[in-house]
């Protein structure tokens, strides 16, 4: 069988855009650069996340609070509990100023 490895990240406005536009996104995990598309056939899930609970260290932005930025522990934790749910999104309701939670799902 496989093993799925899910993953969230914070994206940005402007990096949900390019990827409801079928564009790669690039995210860390730990100092890996990992390289997402979206096939635009799909339908798009995020979570929308307010300013005030986002902060950026070095290149990646991430849930304040979180211990582990780089690999953003707390913000799978909120995904898979749900405290964070993911809805429809599509390039009219991404709002600029907003950061958006997205789970990545790895089969590997």
């Amino acid at each position: 069988g496989k093993t799925i490895i899910t993953l969230g990240r914070v994206a940005t406005a402007d990096q949900m855009r390019a990827l409801a536009s079928g564009e790669a996104v690039s995210f860390f995990y730990g100092k890996t650069a990992v390289s997402v598309t979206h096939d635009k056939a799909d339908s798009l899930y995020a979570a929308e996340v307010p300013a005030d609970r986002v902060v950026q260290s070095g290149e990646i932005w991430h849930l304040i609070g979180d211990p582990s930025p780089a690999y953003q522990n707390l913000t799978i934790e909120q995904v898979v509990t749900r405290r964070l749910l993911p809805v429809k999104m599509d390039a009219t309701t991404i709002r600029d100023g907003c950061y958006y939670v997205l789970e990545l799902v790895d089969p590997t």
